[in-house]
């Protein structure tokens, strides 16, 4: 009889019509009806029918490329048109951004995705350029922040003009492989590229734009022997970290392109590295989950942090400090100290993996890029943060993480105990026991708190009740005047 009515059903529904978006549909919703001032006899009778359509019915649509439009869909003509003025555009990338970047004045933010980069405003957090370019993953600001340099996923480099957003350089073969990494000298017009063709090179901006035109000179390369992840310079500018795909940092100089040092100890590639304002500490996050602290001057180890559950994708230090900001496709970034070795903050609110990260100069703002197609803002403030609370808010919330998966576990056994027909208990037996929460924890420590107050208590009071047996049993003073 239920298959029966299931079938029922189906045949009672119809297509009435299609809508077909520019881009791929994300969801929909349905908008509440525009509903006519009508007598209420004609609504009794409306509601008696129950199967007549209403005339028109709005629907709510969002797109992949982050756009949203109402479409008024005419069930009479089974036809759906998009309303005129009801359209929400963009606002921000189409696709996942891969790279940010901010300007040595920290007043713009350069973002790189696929196809397009886009120069943002932090004063107005508005868009301000949006430069066509093509798989862009890697981005930086160059030439006192006159000039955008973008790196592609195809090997190339290209430089757009900030105030124009005009390309006004494109080298489509600076490497044969994906360019991973770009990073600016300090004090100067020069740029460092990192590629998966296992080079490393050395570029200068020659002129300044501003009709007089741009252009990227190459200056040195030098081959690794495997892709090389990330680069960065120290902050002399007279040797470079990069990081390779074979699990190894190599410190090298700039102007020799030798290799200074070889730090040995991730397992796993290399994603991230960079140097603290001072150049003394060199950190290093790797696809082995960790991140470890290396000294400039000799290539020890200082420490190896277990930083995040997923690997690290990105690493960034705050200026004139040894604090460090940390990334991972565990969707969370953190802020260590590189001297306590202490986790200070965990940053909560991408939704997906974190690829890249950028620090304002004076280490007020940081600026976050993930893929769930998502720019955020971290702005410092004065609240005191006090570790041993953030210790007891991570247990916690890997407390909650393994029970939430524990109790997932044991829902899906009893979902395919019930499929195949088994109770799950022996026959005149007892039930099963119920499943660790959160709260069920939480409450036990609770009950076991209050057992220790109460065993404390019982001491006490034999303490007493003795006393009073030997107050009891001692002989009367005599000496009483």
């Amino acid at each position: 009889a239920e298959e029966a009515g299931d079938e029922a059903a189906l045949a009672a529904l119809e297509p009435l019509c299609g809508l077909r978006g520019s881009h791929k549909l994300h969801s929909f919703a349905f908008l509440p009806p525009r509903k006519p001032a009508a007598a209420p006899s004609a609504a009794k009778a409306s509601r008696k029918r129950g199967s007549a359509p209403p005339p028109a019915v709005r629907v709510l649509v969002a797109q992949r490329d982050n756009s949203a439009a109402v479409w008024e869909v005419d069930t009479g003509a089974r036809t759906a048109v998009p309303v005129p003025g009801a359209c929400a555009p963009p606002a921000g990338h189409k696709h996942e951004p891969r790279a940010v970047a901010l300007s040595g004045d920290g007043g713009l933010l350069a973002s790189a995705s696929d196809g397009e980069a886009r120069v943002w405003s932090l004063g107005s957090r508005q868009c301000v350029r949006s430069l066509a370019c093509g798989y862009g993953l890697s981005v930086a600001f160059v030439a006192g922040n006159k000039l955008v340099a973008v790196g592609t996923k195809s090997g190339g480099l290209q430089l757009y003009e900030l105030a124009t957003g005009e390309l006004v350089h494109e080298n489509a073969s600076a490497h044969s492989g994906a360019v991973w990494s770009l990073a600016v000298e300090p004090g100067g017009t020069g740029l460092l590229s990192a590629s998966a063709d296992k080079t490393v090179a050395t570029w200068s901006v020659v002129g300044e734009g501003g009709g007089g035109g741009a252009s990227l000179a190459p200056e040195l390369s030098a081959d690794l022997g495997d892709d090389a992840m990330c680069a960065r310079f120290s902050p002399d500018g007279g040797k470079m970290l990069v990081g390779l795909l074979d699990a190894s940092v190599r410190v090298i100089h700039r102007d020799s392109l030798k290799v200074h040092l070889t730090l040995y100890g991730h397992k796993l590639p290399v994603l991230c590295v960079g140097a603290s304002s001072d150049g003394t500490i060199c950190a290093s996050g790797s696809a082995d989950k960790s991140v470890k602290l290396w000294g400039l001057d000799f290539g020890d180890m200082h420490r190896s942090l277990r930083a995040h559950t997923e690997p690290v994708t990105a690493l960034a230090w705050v200026p004139r400090t040894h604090y460090l900001f940390t990334a991972g496709k565990d969707r969370l970034i953190k802020l260590w100290d590189a001297d306590t070795y202490q986790l200070i903050h965990a940053l909560r609110g991408h939704h997906a993996e974190v690829w890249s990260l950028a620090v304002s100069r004076d280490g007020g703002l940081l600026a976050s890029a993930s893929r769930d197609r998502s720019l955020r803002l971290w702005s410092r403030s004065d609240e005191q943060v006090f570790l041993e609370e953030e210790r007891e808010a991570e247990v916690e919330a890997a407390l909650d993480a393994s029970l939430e998966k524990t109790q997932q576990a044991a829902e899906a056994e009893e979902e395919e105990a019930a499929t195949l027909g088994v109770d799950g208990r022996s026959e005149g037996g007892a039930g099963a026991a119920g499943r660790r929460t959160a709260e069920s924890v939480r409450g036990a420590e609770r009950v076991l708190e209050a057992l220790s107050v109460l065993d404390g208590e019982e001491e006490r009071a034999a303490e007493y009740e003795a006393a009073l047996a030997r107050h009891a049993a001692a002989p009367p003073d005599d000496d009483r005047p």
